[in-house]
């Protein structure tokens, strides 16, 4: 009996368990597991009553978090404890029954972090909108709080997925709190509460560039101006918008958040209603302040994903969809009731969200999710192109394809459909038939994210994926760029000059069918004007169809009349615009103007027949039919 007794000490204290009887057991972690992030999310099973409580205790920790009390849901628990870099001896208990689980803590060494930035107006000013009364303003350990949550889901959620604890790294204090730079904006309140989401996001994110540069930050920044506006019963200052280095939100619901790992719980668990009278509902219509915390931490989430490169997904649960609503659902077992639902309600395993496997790859391969420090190759980056001889098209990566993920486009919208992941002998090319790709797209337009084994990425729009041989390709360019001071009207033009000027220029071929200024340029392409000159002979007078499309305005003058002119912002894609055009007997030109704002800057412009049939010019600068692809 004595040697029994000895035997089960002996497995509690190192966290073995018997194989069956042990009234708890972890199901997610080993004893003496490393991870790298500092908050552990503990999931198991316990033969205790339904509401026995649960004490997880880390005796090592310094920090107020070393406690965390939950309750035993049928069987099951899930627990959050925060560990100090090293060992941390871990210990579970619940009623009779006690587990010890060690756990080690290596901090990552990735620089590539992410960043948490609260954004004030000019006055300073750090108050968000709360329903509580005496809110104790703490948007510090929110944030912390919420940051710590965000990566140890990641983290769960890559490893359920087979990738590995995989997560990104946050920007922690000596202390192990997370870094929350506090910025003060250019601006009074009044007028971030007129701007648009659009504005918010760009002028947020060049303040944030100039006066806290860090390449190799994503940033996260909090709006603390936020506000619901009763009497017009609209949210100003609120948005929830990802991409480049900038996830940008409003603060309307940070008072919902918890303050402390400790308050998780009770966050996710309180059913008070929201007054939709006084403060921005944004709960996906369950009006409670527990789904205000699941879908505004969810979202932010969300966007940090599009900083990530990460396009929508139509898994249900993905993050990248509307599975950020339920983001409770990872830290918790059962869900209160809300008015979408009027009774508790134990969701299963599979309602739980989680990057979905079309993204999670794409994750992995991120160098933000690269857990220590590494040396990168950034040139060149991947391509995809039609190859001229086969139509067919080819994807080319110099370090080797890591990740090719497949996006279908439909009505503005790009979803993630495929994704391949090349773990071992990662290819240099691909070959594909497009109607293959497009078919994995579901039959939509569609878009390519390549990823190569040093974590740079390129996104090919399928509209870019065309024949270059149907396309103008042998250009005369202004020797620089010129200045577009306005941005939103046209420059004053000399054609006849610009024609005489472009004239004596050498023709210069590009590669494909996009003539990229930016990449020939290279340097202040911003806020420019370029032009570029095109002869063609003709046999006969011919009725044509001029087909262009830029980044980002354009004007095309055909014999030096004007024939198109689009004064936008956008995307070059092949075909935007279709102009009847007559070209004469002998020499015609075309004189090409593409004023950029910022971005990238370039334009297609390709001939067709009346049919339709795609027309090219030959070393000559002859009109002729493609004879294939």
């Amino acid at each position: 009996m004595r040697a029994l007794v000895a035997l089960l000490l002996l497995m509690l204290s190192t966290g073995l368990r018997p194989a069956a009887g042990a009234p708890l057991r972890v199901l997610n972690l080993k004893p003496n597991t490393t991870l790298r992030y500092p908050v552990a999310l503990i999931s198991g099973e316990a033969d205790l009553p339904h509401g026995t409580e649960l004490v997880v205790t880390n005796a090592a920790s310094p920090q107020p978090s070393r406690q965390f009390r939950t309750q035993v849901v049928r069987g099951r628990f899930k627990a959050l404890i925060e560990l100090s870099p090293g060992r941390n001896p871990v210990t579970l208990s619940a009623a009779y029954a006690s587990l010890s689980l060690p756990l080690r803590y290596r901090p990552q060494t990735n620089p590539y972090q992410v960043r948490f930035i609260y954004f004030t107006d000019r006055a300073g000013d750090t108050a968000y909108q709360s329903e509580r009364p005496n809110d104790p303003q703490d948007y510090a350990a929110r944030l912390d709080t919420a940051a710590k949550l965000l990566q140890t889901f990641t983290a769960e959620r890559m490893n359920d997925l087979g990738y590995g604890r995989k997560t990104f790294n946050l920007e922690l204090d000596a202390a192990g709190r997370v870094v929350v730079h506090l910025l003060r904006g250019a601006h009074p309140v009044a007028y971030y509460h007129a701007a648009d989401g659009a504005t918010l996001w760009q002028e947020i994110g060049a303040q944030i560039r100039r006066e806290l540069p860090a390449p190799k930050a994503k940033n996260v920044a909090i709006m603390a101006f936020s506000r619901f506006d009763p009497e017009r019963r609209a949210t100003l200052a609120h948005t929830a918008l990802g991409g480049g280095d900038l996830a940008l939100f409003g603060s309307t619901g940070l008072f919902s958040w918890p303050a402390s790992l400790q308050d998780v719980p009770r966050a996710f668990a309180d059913t008070t209603r929201v007054d939709a009278t006084r403060t921005h509902d944004d709960s996906c219509f369950r009006s409670t302040y527990w789904a205000v915390a699941a879908t505004t931490l969810g979202a932010v989430l969300h966007e940090v994903g599009h900083t990530f490169g990460l396009p929508h997904s139509p898994d249900t649960y993905d993050i990248m969809s509307r599975g950020f609503d339920f983001l409770n659902r990872a830290f918790t077992l059962i869900e209160p009731p809300s008015t979408q639902r009027p009774q508790p309600f134990i969701f299963p395993d599979s309602a739980v969200p989680y990057f979905g496997p079309v993204n999670a790859p794409r994750l992995a391969a991120s160098r933000w999710f690269q857990l220590d420090r590494k040396e990168y190759r950034d040139a060149p980056l991947p391509t995809a192109a039609i190859d001229p001889e086969t139509g067919k098209v080819m994807i080319t990566a110099a370090h080797g394809i890591r990740v090719l993920g497949i996006n279908s486009l439909d009505e503005g919208e790009t979803r993630s459909c495929a994704t391949t992941y090349f773990e071992e002998h990662p290819p240099k090319r691909l070959r594909y038939d497009r109607d293959d790709l497009a078919w994995q797209a579901e039959g939509k337009e569609f878009a390519l994210t390549i990823i190569d084994t040093q974590g740079n990425q390129a996104d090919v729009d399928a509209g870019r994926l065309v024949n270059p041989a149907h396309f103008l390709r042998a250009w005369r360019l202004s020797v620089r760029p010129s200045d577009w001071p306005a941005g939103d009207g046209f420059v004053p033009v000399d054609v006849e000059g610009l024609l005489e000027e472009l004239a004596r220029r050498p023709p210069t071929t590009a590669p494909g069918a996009y003539i990229d200024l930016a990449a020939h340029y290279r340097v202040e392409t911003d806020y420019r004007v370029a032009y570029a000159l095109c002869r063609v002979e003709c046999d006969r007078p011919q009725e044509l169809q001029l087909l262009t499309g830029s980044d980002d305005a354009l004007r095309v003058w055909v014999n030096g009349q004007l024939a198109v002119e689009r004064l936008a912002r956008r995307v070059a894609l092949p075909d935007s615009e279709s102009t009847p055009v007559t070209l004469r007997a002998g020499t015609n030109t075309l004189l090409v103007e593409v004023s950029n704002a910022e971005g990238g800057w370039g334009f297609f412009l390709r001939l067709a027949d009346p049919s339709g049939a795609a027309l090219t010019v030959d070393r000559e600068g002859r009109l002729r039919p493609v004879t294939r692809g």
